[in-house]
């Protein structure tokens, strides 16, 4: 069985020692037998560059990046997005 740390005083299990859990009944105790699942997470990242020769012996380059991180895809909240120009 495994235990979760779910705050004190939030358990029904106190822990004694590693691998040690003593029921202390509702609100006792500071874990739970419960097993904490990742989030389901995305994220999406965007590069374009362009390199331009418009005369012998002299380039022009630009760059732009973007990039996109949901770390929760179950909340409604809306994700973090960074660019970057060079």
């Amino acid at each position: 069985m495994t235990f979760s740390f779910v705050g004190t005083g939030q358990g029904e299990y106190f822990r004694q020692q590693v691998g040690v859990f003593i029921w202390k009944g509702a609100g006792g105790g500071d874990y739970l037998p419960i097993r904490y699942l990742p989030l389901p997470e995305a994220q999406q990242v965007m590069d374009f560059s362009v390199d331009l020769q418009p005369v012998r012996n002299m380039t022009v380059s630009a760059e732009y990046a973007t990039s996109q991180l949901n770390a929760n895809r179950f909340s409604d909240l809306p994700g973090v997005t960074t660019s970057a120009e060079r």
